[in-house]
């Protein structure tokens, strides 16, 4: 979207908040009567001492709350003249929105920057043209990845077999050569022929 037109909505999460915590104070101060006390337990009992003793800082507080986020409004409409904001309608919403939410609505309008924007579309122009060439890499890589993990495996299949013959001529040995003086002979041959077999197999 152009500079000119960006708007972002504020999270659900601070919609609901704010309607129902600002609604809940606008009942309290205009309309405390309404307000079933009795069922909201110890907040209940806060919210009633509240009104009973301090309506009028609670009046003067609403007001101020009013005016805070009215403040935070007016200074939407100059970031987004800043900021390059230019359309009436986006600017007017820009003003709603902060007025209704204050900051949850001021932040997003704070964080945006119009120069990264464009920086981004400049990577996603540049990225476009050198897509090809990335699929290419991503091939070759894919590639190299799936001969590496071909090597393992054979690698483990080739240690498994030698180390089951291992076993086997080892047993049979034993059988025949009841002295035990030809396994340290053995034991060197065949790490000797294991050797070989390896270099003439994965070509190390």
């Amino acid at each position: 979207m152009a500079p000119s037109g960006y708007f972002k909505r504020t999270t659900l999460f601070w919609i609901v908040t704010i309607t129902a915590s600002f609604g809940y104070f606008t009942l309290i101060v205009f309309a405390p009567d309404v307000i079933p006390y009795d069922c909201l337990g110890p907040f209940g009992s806060l919210c009633s001492h509240l009104v009973y003793y301090y309506a009028d800082l609670m009046y003067k507080g609403w007001w101020a709350a009013v005016a805070v986020h009215l403040g935070e409004a007016l200074y939407a409409l100059k970031l987004c003249s800043d900021k390059g904001i230019n359309h009436p309608n986006t600017r007017w919403r820009w003003f709603v929105q902060t007025f209704l939410f204050g900051y949850a609505s001021l932040g997003l309008l704070v964080k945006y920057n119009p120069k990264r924007q464009k920086s981004l579309r400049g990577c996603n122009r540049d990225s476009s043209s050198t897509a090809a060439e990335s699929q290419r890499r991503a091939q070759i890589r894919c590639w190299r990845l799936e001969r590496r993990f071909l090597k393992t495996g054979d690698i483990f299949m080739f240690t498994s077999v030698t180390l089951r013959r291992f076993r086997f001529l080892w047993r049979t040995l034993k059988v025949f050569n009841k002295e035990n003086n030809l396994q340290p002979c053995f034991c060197f041959i065949y790490v000797v022929y294991l050797g070989f077999l390896w270099k003439n197999t994965f070509n190390l």
